[in-house]
């Protein structure tokens, strides 16, 4: 629960993999990231015993201090696992329409891509 929502593990599955083997760069990051809505709001919550709420500081830090486009953070919250001893952290945050770059990459040409590259080279 935060701030009086109800949050469930449901809702539409954002990774096309198993959500608890998520590749990321050839490391494996279990977590979970499920599309939701609450009241009309659509949002992402991203949820797992490796996702940190230093992921959601970092995110708020890049939107004050860049003008690169992330979503806005509705909340962070973290509580114990029932399968294991560890904690599950939640972060709550706007969903931003449109495809993501894992999706849409393969279908871009060559020049697509060096321009996506250039602006990833440059916002990094």
């Amino acid at each position: 629960m935060f701030r009086g929502l109800h949050f469930s593990v449901s809702g539409t599955t954002l990774l096309e993999d198993d959500p608890f083997e998520y590749a990321l760069g050839g490391f494996d990051v279990p977590r979970n990231v499920r599309a939701v809505e609450k009241d009309g709001i659509p949002m992402v919550v991203r949820y797992g015993t490796e996702v940190s709420p230093l992921e959601a500081e970092v995110t708020v830090l890049v939107a004050s201090h860049t003008t690169v486009p992330v979503p806005d953070i509705y909340g962070v919250f973290s509580e114990p696992s029932d399968r294991t001893a560890a904690t599950i952290t939640y972060i709550v945050e706007e969903r931003i329409s449109g495809a993501n770059l894992r999706a849409a990459l393969p279908t871009l040409d060559d020049t697509a891509r060096e321009t996506v590259a250039q602006e990833l080279r440059t916002i990094v």
